[in-house]
């Protein structure tokens, strides 16, 4: 008969490996599905949210800019802002509360804008997110760029969160056009704003 430490051994050695493959396969399948087919796509589920946005900040390779709205997800990010700062250029928009940030961020650039100068780029763009703050379906808690080809903008939706990103559309140029626009009007914080 063969040892069941043995036996037990070689079974998680080969579930280990099991596993190894699985994850590399889906890691190629993600990658070339991201990339090639899809400039835009959504993301359910705060492990997938937390991870592609932790991963765009990491492979930024010049510029992050973020446009906190509300301050949850920046909270939940500020070390991964922080970190991000230490080789690239980082400017975080904050509609409130930046005092509560002061020294979590890193070298960031910290600005603050009050909550009336914060609006689309486009006028036909206003009506449809009033609309949208109206009916509480949407509320758009953070936008984030990085190198100024790939978005993302995180919100709540109804019961749950989503994230849309978008690589090389469009949506890109409306949404760094507001981030341009956004941080014209912004003031800089040196303490709290």
């Amino acid at each position: 008969a063969n040892d069941p430490a043995e036996v037990f051994g070689h079974l998680i050695e080969d579930m280990a490996k099991a596993r190894d493959e699985v994850v590399r396969a889906l890691e190629e399948l993600g990658s070339t599905a991201e990339r090639r087919d899809n400039p835009i796509w959504t993301i359910k589920g705060e492990w997938a949210i937390d991870h592609k946005v932790v991963e765009m900040m990491g492979s930024a390779r010049r510029e992050v800019v973020i446009i906190s709205i509300h301050n949850d997800y920046l909270r939940r990010y500020a070390r991964n802002v922080a970190a991000a700062s230490e080789g690239r250029k980082v400017t975080v928009v904050m509609l409130e509360g930046s005092g509560d940030f002061t020294g979590l961020l890193g070298n960031a650039k910290l600005l603050n804008i009050g909550r009336g100068k914060l609006s689309p780029p486009e006028p036909f763009m206003s009506t449809a997110m009033e609309d949208a703050e109206r009916s509480m379906d949407y509320d758009v808690e953070m936008v984030m760029v990085c190198d100024r080809e790939v978005s993302v903008i995180l919100s709540k939706e109804r019961n749950g969160h989503r994230a849309i990103i978008s690589s090389g559309t469009v949506v890109d140029y409306f949404i760094n056009r507001m981030i341009d626009l956004t941080i014209m009007e912004a003031r800089e914080c040196d303490g709290p704003c």
